[in-house]
């Protein structure tokens, strides 16, 4: 049997990214444009513009490879069939959503109203994991999660609440610096911004 333990140290290993800023923008620039170009084609939510709701997740996605994603099912299908919890808490796909997340945004959306599906349990997000972890899911998801939390904006620093709750699950992030990159000490919300800035004509 694979030690989990193991396993979750080699995934840890390959989400930090230790590469200088300047190659870390030149290789984020390509794929934020194709981000760009897909959420252009999208619906806008109400009191919102894509490219804000797309800047709380650019962290996590401009340091996404198709690989690890893969080494991410892995690791969360082994955990499950261990029956350890912990599976429900591993990110996958490339806005590193996990299954609580996931779960919770569904059924917050089938309360307010915004959608007619209800899942009955976690393991209805697990069973779909493949889907769930496409571009389009992903961002179904996050414009959920905004939807659910568009309140939030009414605040002075609305953006920067709901990139934390994104982040950490609180308003204050449990983390000064967002760890996963690490030529610069910058929060999770600072990462968010300076990506933000490569969206074209932004």
């Amino acid at each position: 049997m694979i030690n989990s333990t193991y396993y979750f140290g080699f995934l840890l290993s390959l989400l930090i990214q230790n590469t200088d800023c300047e190659n870390l923008f030149i290789s984020s620039q390509e794929r934020i444009i194709y981000l760009q170009n897909y959420i252009e084609k999208k619906p806008q939510i109400p009191q919102l513009n894509n490219i804000e709701i797309a800047s709380v997740v650019l962290p996590e996605y401009v340091l996404y490879v198709e690989h690890r994603g893969k080494l991410e099912i892995g690791y969360i299908k082994i955990l499950e069939s261990l029956n350890l919890e912990k599976f429900q808490t591993i990110s996958f796909g490339p806005f590193q959503m996990d299954i609580n997340f996931i779960f919770d945004t569904l059924i917050n959306s089938h309360i307010n109203g915004f959608i007619d599906y209800k899942p009955q349990s976690k393991k209805d997000i697990y069973k779909n994991l493949d889907n769930y972890s496409r571009l389009d899911s992903q961002w179904k998801i996050l414009s959920l999660f905004f939807r659910n939390n568009i309140h939030f904006l009414e605040s002075e620093h609305g953006l920067e609440n709901i990139s934390n709750i994104y982040n950490s699950g609180q308003i204050v992030n449990k983390s000064k610096y967002f760890k996963k990159i690490t030529c610069e000490k910058k929060s999770y919300y600072q990462w968010c911004l300076t990506f933000k800035s490569q969206f074209v004509n932004d």
